[in-house]
């Protein structure tokens, strides 16, 4: 019996649970090397929406500096800043090559994309690196159990939308039983290896669960501004690898400035 798309998507998502919670666990390279790999086939994702089956070298530039990017943020947190005006100098340098090379296609643009896609997903993903595993556990709970519960019980008894010009299968009931799973598994986790309240980890999911919303009406918005349904093809049942972490690019940024504020582990 040939597999139906939903239980494609089931399988997506179990099937390197194993690995996912080992590497969570270990942290250090295995974690490097996890973030470099989501990294760099989200960003050929996302410049392959902007430039289909244009610029190839221009792609490689971008995974690559995104690469450079992660190993700096690893070994020398201190780095980013100087890391990313780094990039932008080179991606500056790019767009004087091409210019001076043929002014009547050349585009800041392209220069300004590549600095974009560095941002979006080697910076924000970048801020697992400095979180100890059950931050790393809650953090990868809060964004997947947010879109995972979402898509059930939207799917089930959705019926109003929420932002429909922007992403029209989301409704207030999805996002509700969204908010319910993420609240949960923040407290769960929160209480078995936590050091703050309970109710700090229920307004923690809270803020949580905002942020991944957040980063998956961006993603729909950017995908729709380019005509496109999925960002790639490589999970079966779920799209591409920008499709499956969205959430989580927001919700790394939003815990990390939380944490700062109130100390949860």
């Amino acid at each position: 019996m040939p597999l139906t798309s939903h239980h494609k998507r089931l399988l997506t998502g179990l099937l390197p649970l194993p690995i996912l919670l080992w590497i969570l666990f270990s942290g250090g390279v295995p974690l490097l090397l996890l973030v470099m790999i989501l990294a760099a086939l989200g960003q050929w994702e996302l410049y392959s929406m902007f430039w289909k089956g244009e610029r190839p070298g221009w792609k490689v530039v971008g995974v690559t500096s995104g690469a450079f990017f992660l190993l700096a943020a690893y070994l020398a947190p201190p780095a980013v800043p100087a890391a990313l005006a780094g990039l932008f100098c080179l991606f500056g340098v790019l767009f004087l090559v091409s210019y001076s090379s043929d002014p009547e296609t050349a585009s800041f643009s392209d220069a300004l994309l590549l600095f974009w896609g560095c941002c979006y997903l080697p910076l924000l993903l970048h801020f697992a690196l400095g979180l100890a595993w059950p931050e790393l556990l809650l953090v990868v709970a809060a964004a997947f159990l947010s879109d995972t519960a979402a898509y059930y019980t939207g799917s089930k008894w959705g019926r109003r939308h929420v932002w429909p010009s922007i992403s029209p299968k989301k409704t207030w009931e999805g996002s509700g039983g969204g908010m319910a799973a993420c609240v949960g598994a923040c407290v769960i986790v929160g209480l078995a290896w936590g050091a703050a309240s309970a109710p700090a980890f229920i307004l923690l999911g809270v803020v949580l669960n905002l942020a991944a919303q957040v980063g998956d009406f961006f993603e729909s918005a950017v995908k729709r501004s380019q005509s496109v349904k999925d960002s790639g093809t490589l999970l079966p049942g779920h799209g591409g690898i920008l499709d499956r972490i969205d959430s989580l690019l927001f919700v790394l940024p939003a815990y990390s400035a939380l944490s700062l504020v109130y100390p949860f582990f």
